[in-house]
């Protein structure tokens, strides 16, 4: 029996520097069945360059900056497959990356697949302590999972996902204007309309990260503000959404009894050591914290307005 068409979408903004590493390992996957369509999103270095010097293997579609979630619906708009994948332009894809994601497809109702993120072999010192910060801070990020197995789950990032094509037929994409945080806004659509999504851990991306400190604040404070808006969007449906609440709360509390404070910081630190973070993970999680709810209160206050176009 045939294997279903995949699709592989990149969407891909002045990324010269890890591209062509992301399309040889999208080209180099173990089956035959797939297309790859890289969606050059403005880029002003030679992005669009190099995924042209792959033509005829690799679709490239160009056009002025539109952002993320535009650019990925365009890749839709032009793809083929029964399967929709998509990856970023900065990271590189395990050789069984397609075969496991699409073999999560086994019952009707599952819409969505994802996979686990590790850090790349050439990656930077920081960035492996930004990735590894990322895996232990699940709570706070929600992103770079790292559980074994298969499992249901609200959300996988598009770094590592695939979709069924048939449900960019049934409702909107990615909704235009919002970035990050787009794949989460889609996939509260998918499972409102009762679509579950899984994740394995056998599916692989090698994802490059923010390589200073800066870039990574930079990061978390656009976390932060995505998740403010959706918030907005579609009021509160993800625990981290609460965070703000809660240390609100432990604030109000703290002003009439203060000893609350240094007990929230011995449990939280308490919750540290039984998990085993690093002395690394420690030291980064207080400005990413601060970084994320700055965003997230920009996110929650201000009028934001998105089409569906």
């Amino acid at each position: 029996m045939d294997k279903p068409l995949i699709s592989v979408v990149i969407c891909a903004h002045n990324a010269e520097k890890t591209l062509r590493q992301c399309i040889d390992s999208c080209l180099a996957q173990d089956r035959r069945d797939f297309e790859v369509i890289v969606v050059d999103d403005g880029s002003t270095d030679r992005t669009a360059e190099i995924a042209r010097s792959y033509a005829p293997r690799v679709n490239v579609i160009s056009g002025e900056r539109r952002g993320p979630s535009r650019a990925r619906n365009e890749g839709i708009a032009r793809s083929s497959g029964a399967f929709i994948a998509f990856t970023d332009s900065d990271c590189i894809v395990a050789k069984d990356w397609l075969s496991r994601l699409v073999e999560c497809f086994d019952r009707d109702d599952i819409m969505s697949a994802g996979g686990r993120q590790l850090s790349p072999a050439d990656e930077t010192a920081y960035g492996r302590r930004v990735q590894e910060f990322l895996a232990q801070a699940g709570f706070l990020s929600d992103y770079a999972r790292q559980a074994k197995g298969v499992r249901l789950v609200t959300h996988n990032p598009t770094c590592n996902v695939m979709y069924r094509a048939e449900l960019f037929k049934q409702m909107p994409g990615f909704l235009p204007g919002l970035w990050p945080g787009e794949d989460v806004e889609f996939d509260y659509r998918v499972r409102k309309r009762g679509g579950r999504i899984v994740y394995t851990s056998k599916a692989v991306v090698f994802h490059y990260r923010p390589g200073d400190q800066a870039g990574f604040m930079r990061m978390m404070e656009r976390y932060g503000w995505a998740q403010g808006v959706l918030v907005r969007l579609h009021g509160f449906f993800r625990p981290v959404q609460y965070a703000p609440l809660a240390l609100i709360l432990l604030l109000c509390i703290a002003l009439r009894f203060p000893a609350v404070i240094p007990a929230a910081a011995l449990a939280l630190f308490i919750y540290m050591a039984a998990c085993r973070w690093s002395a690394s993970s420690i030291l980064l999680f207080f400005p990413a914290a601060f970084f994320w709810l700055a965003g997230y209160l920009k996110g929650i206050s201000r009028p934001c307005r998105f089409s569906e176009s």
